[in-house]
């Protein structure tokens, strides 16, 4: 586990590097039935699919006005794509392209087996790398932000506006996706690189931004919290700051829960090689 941190220091790396893995050995990380982990995926996918489809004919296209729904949807984003990919794409390549697996002995994560295809060229391979770019930047977007606006609404808006918080639409929009969220997190063999974080800071300020300009067109605030009528710049400074802290310290809980996951999982494999020696 001390190389797997190391390595993050060996050259930062902000791009998304494309690395497919299969489904039967690297997606799921646990020696548990792989229908089990399908079947989450899916469930998942639907559910949070269906909430975002049908959330927004009750409140209107304002409904994505707010980070809680942004962060939503992009959770749901990454489970749909994540879903689809494991269940289809990973089909299909198994089925037409040879698999060669290249082992990494240094590398205690989903990268020590990585599936290269040898056919680099063709509708399906670019399909698949796309879909891998985004469901990687929702992935770890949707993580840390389901943090954010979950301590962010808790601590500051549910005190302002004065409510418990404990309706069925903001139980299921900041607790039960964060449960979610750290179950896909421990179950699945996908790695978290440490310097995402900036992508997370990026979309921040843009959706600080994006509160500045709303309240100066319309006059409303998003969030009775960080919006000051009386200021608007100095809500801006603050819903920057936010962005930036909180970004690295979701970002930093994430990948300690990965790290975590590691220690367990190589925990487990060590037991399990006692047990048959």
């Amino acid at each position: 586990m001390d190389e797997e941190f190391l390595v993050e220091f060996d050259g930062v790396e902000l791009h998304l590097k494309i690395e497919i893995y299969v489904a039967e050995n690297e997606h799921m990380l646990w020696p548990i039935p792989t229908i089990i982990f399908l079947l989450f995926k899916v469930l998942i996918a639907v559910y949070t699919g269906l909430f975002t489809i049908f959330a927004p004919t009750f409140v209107g296209l304002k409904y994505f006005c707010y980070l809680t729904n942004v962060s939503y949807t992009i959770v749901a984003i990454y489970f749909i794509i994540s879903a689809f990919r494991t269940v289809i794409f990973e089909v299909l390549f198994g089925a037409s392209h040879k698999i060669q697996f290249a082992s990494d002995s240094n590398n205690h994560n989903s990268k020590n087996q990585v599936m290269k295809v040898e056919d680099q060229s063709g509708a399906k391979l670019v399909m698949l790398k796309v879909s891998i770019y985004v469901e990687w930047m929702a992935r770890h977007l949707g993580y840390c932000l389901s943090l954010i606006v979950c301590v962010s609404f808790y601590s500051l808006e549910a005190r302002v506006d004065g409510e418990p918080g404990t309706s069925l639409f903001d139980v299921n929009s900041h607790i039960v996706i964060n449960f979610i969220v750290f179950i896909d997190l421990f179950l699945s063999a996908t790695p978290v690189k440490l310097f995402h974080f900036i992508w997370l800071i990026i979309l921040g300020m843009f959706y600080a931004l994006f509160t500045y300009f709303y309240f100066n067109a319309n006059g409303e605030t998003l969030y009775k919290s960080l919006n000051d009528r009386t200021n608007p710049s100095a809500s801006l400074m603050y819903s920057s700051m936010i962005a930036i802290f909180g970004s690295i310290l979701s970002t930093l809980l994430i990948y300690c829960c990965y790290l975590l996951r590691i220690f367990l999982y190589i925990k487990l494999r060590l037991a399990k090689k006692k047990i048959f020696i």
